[in-house]
């Protein structure tokens, strides 16, 4: 079969296993290891598989821009991220369910001087102990599919790599992503950090009823260091969402999806008073398949909320009231080569600004593109 329509059918299915329960910032690229988010343990080569007893390079990098302008906002300035992720590693294929990967995690923010800025190594250990089951160890793969209010996005341009283990399930009936990531080890002076996420999502009647649960558990602390630094930061989510493809008939509307969640957050913290907050969202989104290589998501959302405080989530979900309009768009100029372009625009009701309804314009360019070198330094033995 073509590499295209291999791709194309890739990005179908793809596409059908995106969250629909977060307002749409965040990429709709599903095959990368970098960027956008996906459920299972893509390649981020075209779907390339590597043989047993085979080693391949994978080459990966994603080019990424994202703007928000702040207009009004006291508390919260706008913010342009601009740069390249590009996990180059080798990869080995042990057997049928153990894969090995070897590289490093390099990156550039534009703008800079000083070259290449984050260096990170790359290993990672990744088994399949059944079908669409995967255990991860080592370097995670960041493309969690949470809400912006918990997890946001833009983690993915201001951190170095995750590392640490994760659990990923991608079954047609039921999609799991769970991790613990080991932000910062523990000093004489600093204290540690460490995440702990959880994203479920069952879906009943043939797709047409899906059911999420999310948690993101926070913290920072420790034994030995001399930070007086405790804090433990909780959020969560509930909810539903309930859709149809082909639409009235139409090829060109492949999902149609109404969705509502609650969400919740509690911060403690070691010399100050706790606080909790909860909050509702409602929203709608409809994916279209333009053309074979072309898939376009509007999506409209609004959430009401009272103090809630995610430590890693989105800083407009902690306005009290946050609605938003946007668009993205994916084009494939061949196997595993993306670009996207993306628009929202969003407004607050700021509390305690005096300036009534606050604007908000975020737009995203991204470009993927990966490929892998088979070397055939490792060749089974048959």
């Amino acid at each position: 079969m073509p590499n295209k329509i291999l791709f194309t059918t890739a990005l179908i299915a793809a596409s059908a296993l995106s969250m629909t329960v977060q307002a749409q910032e965040s990429s709709i690229i599903l095959t990368s290891t970098a960027i956008g988010q996906n459920f299972d343990y893509p390649t981020g080569t075209e779907e390339i598989e590597t043989a047993v007893g085979e080693l391949d390079v994978v080459v990966e990098t994603a080019v990424f821009f994202k703007n928000t302008e702040l207009i009004g906002f006291d508390t919260l300035d706008g913010q342009t991220f601009f740069g390249v992720l590009a996990p180059i590693r080798m990869r080995y294929k042990a057997n049928e369910k153990v894969t090995f990967e070897v590289g490093a995690v390099l990156g550039q923010n534009f703008g800079d001087d000083d070259g290449l800025d984050i260096i990170e190594p790359l290993v990672r250990i990744a088994v399949e102990p059944t079908e669409d089951v995967h255990i991860i160890a080592g370097t995670l793969l960041p493309t969690h599919a949470s809400h912006q209010a918990l997890f946001d996005d833009t983690n993915k341009f201001q951190d170095l790599a995750e590392q640490g283990f994760q659990f990923r399930v991608n079954k047609n009936y039921f999609k799991q992503d769970s991790w613990i990531n080991w932000r910062i080890r523990e000093g004489d002076i600093r204290a540690e950090e460490f995440e702990i996420g959880n994203v479920s999502q069952v879906r009943l009647f043939d797709d047409v009823l899906r059911l999420d649960g999310q948690f993101h558990y926070a913290h920072a602390g420790g034994q030995i260091s001399e930070s007086r630094r405790v804090d433990d930061n909780y959020a969560g989510l509930l909810g539903a969402s309930v859709g149809v493809g082909n639409a009235l008939g139409w090829d060109t509307i492949e999902d149609v999806r109404l969705r509502g969640a609650a969400i919740f957050s509690s911060e403690n913290t070691k010399d100050a008073p706790s606080t909790d907050g909860d909050g509702w969202e409602v929203g709608a989104n409809v994916d279209l398949r333009v053309s074979d290589s072309t898939l376009v998501r509007l999506d409209a959302s609004y959430y009401s909320g009272e103090d809630l405080n995610a430590q890693r989530g989105d800083a407009l979900y902690r306005f009290d009231d946050y609605g938003q309009l946007g668009a993205a768009a994916v084009w494939n100029f061949g196997p595993n080569m993306n670009i996207e372009f993306g628009a929202a625009y969003q407004r607050s009701d700021g509390p305690g600004t005096g300036e009534g309804d606050l604007d908000n314009w975020t737009a995203n360019i991204n470009f993927t593109y990966g490929t892998a070198f088979l070397t055939n330094a490792f060749k089974a033995r048959r």
